[in-house]
């Protein structure tokens, strides 16, 4: 979700309602997809952060001179080389 919020789950759980009544179990369940979500957030910055870093430290980078779509492009490859292959060996 680069970008964006887990607002978002929220936004979701209130369109889906249809009154406020049904709102609550919804919220409940987002309440714990956003928890999940930000321990699997937490978890991947662990495995992404350098050990030179310390604890806590931002683990996003800027790469100057670089426009997004290049940007985009070299996380893509990256993803389809990397991310991809392992999966398929996992699987």
């Amino acid at each position: 979700m680069v970008g964006l919020s887990t607002g978002l789950l929220a936004a979701a759980a209130v369109a889906l309602s249809p009154t406020v009544p049904a709102l609550i179990p919804l919220a409940v369940e987002v309440v714990l997809i956003a928890f999940r979500l930000g321990l699997h957030v937490e978890k991947t910055a662990e495995n992404v952060e350098s050990s030179h870093k310390p604890k806590g430290a931002s683990w996003s980078y800027v790469v100057p001179g670089r426009t997004e779509a290049e940007a985009q492009a070299a996380l893509d490859s990256f993803h389809n080389e990397k991310v991809t292959a392992e999966i398929l060996c996992q699987g």
